[in-house]
């Protein structure tokens, strides 16, 4: 088999898989600066004021 094939067979598979990996981690690391508001949390003992 020529060196395309090789290449074609297995290179690109294995930057496929290695890429999915990276995402995958940077999908699961915790976010550094989160500008977002936090949930707040729907505690009815804390919000009844009867």
């Amino acid at each position: 088999m020529s060196s395309l094939t090789w290449v074609l067979l297995f290179g690109v598979p294995l930057v496929a898989i290695v890429v999915i990996i990276g995402f995958a981690r940077y999908q699961a690391s915790p976010v550094l600066n989160d500008e977002r508001e936090k949930p707040q949390d729907d505690d009815p003992e804390q919000n009844e004021t009867s």
